[in-house]
């Protein structure tokens, strides 16, 4: 039995995958803005492989700064992750977490 060929079959480079699946944040921090907390929404964007992620800030949680979070963060990575993108817990995205990691039950719009 030759090991160096049963690796070879059991592994996939991970090459193959760069911006294939992205996954999307979008909820409230607080920052000290000249002595005072303020609550803005950050967003951001992070690629699963190579783990590049964009981030931006934004004064209001509209549907605006959401969508511009979006576009700021393609033009950054120079595209769009080719697979799928996944949206961590979004209220606006996800009706109900289930329990299982990755698994919830997505908003009817």
């Amino acid at each position: 039995m030759e090991t160096s060929s049963m690796m070879t079959s059991w592994f996939r480079g991970v090459a193959d995958t760069t911006g294939a699946e992205g996954e999307v944040d979008f909820g409230e921090v607080v920052v000290q803005l000249r002595g005072e907390s303020v609550k803005c929404m950050l967003f951001c964007l992070r690629l699963s492989y190579p783990g590049k992620a964009v981030h931006r800030m934004f004064v209001s949680g509209g549907q605006e700064a959401f969508f511009e979070g979006h576009a700021h963060a393609f033009s950054v990575l120079c595209g769009v992750p080719f697979g799928k993108i996944r949206y961590d817990n979004l209220k606006a995205a996800v009706a109900r977490v289930l329990g299982f990691p990755r698994a919830r039950v997505e908003t009817e719009r």
